[in-house]
């Protein structure tokens, strides 16, 4: 199994982190978590996950996507409408039932 490869570069303001590879239990969450929080612990605000060459994400992955999300939101309070676009702005991630 492929893991979970992270690549970070900045446009302007923001930062994007170019994803590839499994968001899965173990060694792929825990890279996306350790990601999030050094970013946000060095002042990144605006930071863009590109999704588009991951090939699977488990509940683990969705989990650590939110929790990701909520770190970064926590001061500000955000509309319920925010979290959704974020989670289904990538269905070819998800597997059909």
């Amino acid at each position: 199994m492929p893991a979970l490869y992270a690549t970070i570069r900045e446009v302007g303001p923001i930062t994007i982190v170019d994803l590839s590879g499994r968001i899965a239990l173990g060694e792929g969450s825990a890279l996306l978590r350790r990601t999030i929080r050094e970013l946000a612990e060095s002042g990144k605000t605006q930071i863009v996950l590109n999704l588009g060459d991951i090939n699977y994400i488990d509940s683990s992955g969705i989990g650590e996507l939110v929790s990701g999300f909520t770190a970064l939101a926590h001061p500000f309070p955000c509309s319920a409408g925010i979290l959704p676009a974020l989670l289904f702005s990538v269905p070819s991630v998800l597997l059909p039932l």
